[in-house]
């Protein structure tokens, strides 16, 4: 049986993250309808009006359309090794007709057990910030280890 590798031995300097990312419907679905689910419980037991429930009825709905995402990226990798961990990210994302590389600086990383947060300053072809969540189930295994490695090796915010 092989042993588990110790994760505070790992050198950061030499973590180079090359991540393929999947589209999520499992884990966004489980949390979307226990967010629906628990306000439909307490809306019940508040015993509001017709119209209290039609307000909340679209508060959720807004809600939820401003929570999905509106950008698809489809990879992310460190590139190159030599450089700090938080510089020289390249981005690849979804775009009609073909995809396009942004790249990026890495501001900081969670790791929230199956979740996982990862915060960008975008530098091409604008500077903006960015904010990935990352589900388990939208990367290789391999990758989501690499990931929480990433994850406690990055600067905090």
């Amino acid at each position: 049986m092989a042993k588990p590798c110790n994760i505070t031995s790992i050198d950061p300097m030499s973590l180079r993250v090359d991540v393929a990312i999947r589209p999520s419907r499992c884990y966004r679905l489980i949390m979307t309808l226990g967010f629906l689910l628990s306000l439909g419980l307490l809306a019940l037991l508040a015993n509001l009006l017709w119209w209290q429930y039609a307000l909340l009825l679209i508060a959720c709905v807004l809600t939820l359309y401003f929570l999905q995402p509106r950008t698809r990226i489809q990879h992310i990798s460190q590139q190159p090794l030599h450089r700090p961990l938080t510089d020289n990210w390249q981005l690849i994302v979804q775009t009609e007709p073909r995809p396009i590389i942004w790249q990026a600086k890495l501001l900081s990383a969670q790791h929230y057990g199956r979740v996982m947060r990862l915060r960008f300053m975008r530098v091409e072809p604008d500077v903006r910030p960015l904010s990935l969540i990352l589900y388990a189930d939208q990367v290789s295994a391999a990758d989501w280890y690499a990931l929480s490695v990433l994850a406690q090796s990055a600067p905090q915010q």
